[in-house]
């Protein structure tokens, strides 16, 4: 997970941290007069009511905060409006469900009260969305767009190029592209026009050290794009040998104390997933059934820790699908899925009979995504430390998953497997449940569209200079 770094990183990261304590205030005001405008229907002591369930509403409030710091809305205020808006919506849902539990157990308040918890959760999500998409449309008017320069083999620079496009047009500008096969005259002659420098893989150590020293002369930020060999030696913990200092690269995955505690929430969360899910697979059970001839589950053999185990999914393509072509991945516009396999890989509905994989102790319910055994064998000849990522559980999702597309490649699926392993904590998995909730509900799914970019062209279109 590229991270951006350089000498003006502290005053970033303060200006960040003032920028959030504020918006915080903000949620907090708009949660507030949600309440306060529902308890004036129909009364004359509002006020004095409000007053009274304060301490409800602080849960209320810090439920949203919580949501918000897991699905990002703090650390990244430029987001899509249907992103905004489903994030809120699921603050104001979780919110209020909090709220009407305290009341109903009487708990920091002692009376009864009368509420329409119904239109307090529907202010909260209209207000809060409205406020989110205020933010950030005056911190888009106030704040400079960040001037972007990329370096590295020129394909994966225009590629990176296209990427910032797509995602990041409304802060930044790709404003030059240097092809690192010719040298870095060009890239020091543009490194003054440019407040952010993206360093592509693929480049030799000793040119990639070079580049981050004229970095740090000229006060640039960084934007890396990690090797895995880099990833590998992320967060050292720093100790001494007499008077030498060391920096200790712990490479077993999990601790004890971590696998224990991750599989106990495994198996509490996959039991209450399953029954609530389960009229809902009833439903697809019979669906299957009508749209195609075949079974309704499909078990295929796949590799995670100590070795390979059955997986359970809702089949989604026809029956023998693979009888004639042998082990293929599955691409874009693929004749073998069903009708109905197309909405249950969109929806990821398909992936549902996983939890009893996670229940019988095959897999987690946040990991690496599990690989079939001859595919494993075709990427660790290709990337040696693919088999780094089977030293915790597959899983039914992970940071792949929430940060990529089903379209990513191997290479870039591999990086976010290795940073989540190097990066886990129980907090990150918590934060990759919130996102796989948007990505669920929000992204295109397992079916996305095959065709090529001609990246040369869109940046010629966006104007961008190109050094090669």
């Amino acid at each position: 997970m590229p991270a951006f770094s350089g000498c003006n990183g502290g005053q970033m990261k303060s200006t960040a941290r003032l920028r959030n304590y504020l918006i915080i205030l903000l949620d907090t005001a708009v949660i507030f007069i949600c309440f306060y405008i529902v308890l004036l229907f129909g009364r004359d002591n509002a006020f004095q009511v409000l007053l009274g369930v304060r301490k409800i509403i602080y849960v209320t409030i810090a439920s949203t905060v919580l949501i918000f710091i897991f699905t990002d809305m703090y650390r990244d205020i430029f987001k899509k409006y249907k992103e905004i808006v489903f994030n809120c919506s699921l603050a104001g849902i979780v919110g209020i469900a909090l709220f009407y539990f305290f009341i109903s157990i009487r708990v920091w308040h002692s009376g009864a009260i009368r509420i329409s918890y119904l239109l307090v959760m529907l202010l909260l999500i209209s207000f809060l969305s409205a406020e989110r998409i205020l933010v950030e449309i005056l911190y888009r008017f106030f704040m400079k767009t960040k001037g972007i320069t990329i370096i590295g083999n020129l394909e994966q620079s225009m590629r990176t190029g296209y990427e910032f496009i797509k995602n990041k047009e409304k802060t930044h500008e790709i404003k030059n592209i240097c092809n690192i096969t010719s040298g870095l005259d060009d890239f020091k002659k543009v490194i003054g026009d440019t407040d952010i420098v993206v360093v592509c893989p693929g480049i030799e150590k000793r040119l990639k050290d070079n580049i981050v020293e004229i970095c740090s002369r000229y006060s640039k930020d960084v934007l890396l794009i990690p090797e895995l060999y880099e990833i590998n030696t992320m967060r050292p913990r720093l100790t001494q040998i007499d008077d030498t200092p060391y920096l200790y690269f712990d490479s077993k995955g999990l601790s004890g104390e971590e696998i224990f505690i991750k599989r106990i929430l495994d198996i509490f969360f996959a039991f209450i997933l399953i029954i609530a899910t389960l009229p809902v697979m009833l439903v697809c059970a019979v669906v299957i059934k009508l749209d195609s001839r075949g079974p309704v589950l499909f078990i295929q053999e796949r590799v995670t820790l100590n070795g390979t185990f059955k997986m359970i999914k809702l089949r989604t393509m026809v029956r023998d699908a693979e009888e004639s072509t042998g082990a293929v991945l599955s691409g874009a516009n693929d004749g073998r899925i069903t009708k109905f396999g197309k909405f249950l890989r969109k929806s990821r509905l398909d992936e549902v009979p996983q939890l009893l994989n996670v229940l019988k102790g095959d897999m987690s319910l946040i990991g690496p995504r599990p690989e079939r055994p001859v595919f494993v064998k075709e990427f660790i000849n290709k990337y040696p430390d693919y088999d780094k990522r089977h030293a915790v559980k597959a899983g039914i999702s992970g940071l792949a998953q929430i940060m990529g597309k089903y379209s990513t490649d191997a290479i870039d699926k591999l990086r976010y497997d290795l940073i989540y392993i190097r990066n886990y904590s129980f907090v990150l998995d918590i934060k990759i449940f919130f996102l796989t909730l948007k990505t669920v509900f929000l992204e295109a799914g397992s079916v996305q569209d095959g065709s090529k970019v001609d990246y040369a062209a869109e940046m010629k279109k966006y104007n961008i200079k190109i050094f090669d």
